[in-house]
């Protein structure tokens, strides 16, 4: 039987090499990409073609959810778990929504990871007991998943500041002008209610799409 043929993308230098090791002693997996950045995760899966990739939902490019959302329409079979340290119910109900396959905590033990492996590979769906009391049904109803508020641009741009790029940066990182940002910007600020740049700052720690300082 050929091995499992996993990518994982993580930007965290140390937590990317606790993940390799961690699925290297599992049976009949192969990590073929390790990848620290949303552009380098789709680029890995479109030339490798994993059976699965573990993906953090905070990335310095962007949300993992986006690499998802983006990789799904090319590769139907391949299948996700995605990890975070926000156990927030928009969250969660987010990545379900997406048809992400597997959810689990950072607060979580190895073990649960395995389990999810093993119940992902296997065709069913795992979240791990922390998230899946979200998707009980009636739970949470009242929760209107952040991508219905932002398109992917503007959550790219809001990331990018979030991240403390300023206008010009994000720019040259988006390939736009820097007067197309500040527009997004200033529509941003309506569209949520917020005045000032480091309430856009707040809005994007509180989705879980950076680290809060």
């Amino acid at each position: 039987m050929n091995p499992v043929r996993i990518i994982i993308v993580e930007d965290h230098t140390m937590i990317r090499q606790l993940l390799i090791d961690a699925v290297r002693t599992e049976v009949n997996m192969q990590i073929v990409a390790a990848v620290g950045t949303v552009t380098g995760g789709i680029t890995a899966c479109l030339e490798l073609k994993p059976d699965l990739a573990i993906v953090d939902w905070m990335l310095p490019d962007g949300s993992g959810l986006l690499l998802v959302k983006q990789l799904k329409q090319h590769l139907k079979e391949m299948r996700f778990i995605m990890l975070t340290s926000n156990d927030e119910e928009s969250l969660v109900q987010e990545a379900n929504a997406a048809g992400v396959q597997g959810f689990v905590l950072k607060s979580a033990s190895l073990e649960t990871l395995r389990e999810a492996l093993t119940h992902v590979l296997a065709g069913r769906k795992y979240y791990c007991p922390e998230s899946s009391k979200y998707l009980l049904p009636g739970f949470g109803d009242r929760i209107t998943p952040a991508n219905d508020k932002l398109t992917p641009r503007e959550r790219e741009i809001l990331i990018s500041v979030a991240n403390g790029f300023g206008t010009k940066e994000t720019a040259e990182r988006l390939h736009v002008s820097a007067k197309t940002i500040a527009n997004h910007l200033t529509a941003l600020k309506e569209k949520l209610s917020i005045h000032e740049t480091s309430g856009l700052v707040r809005y994007a720690i509180k989705h879980g799409w950076v680290d809060s300082p």
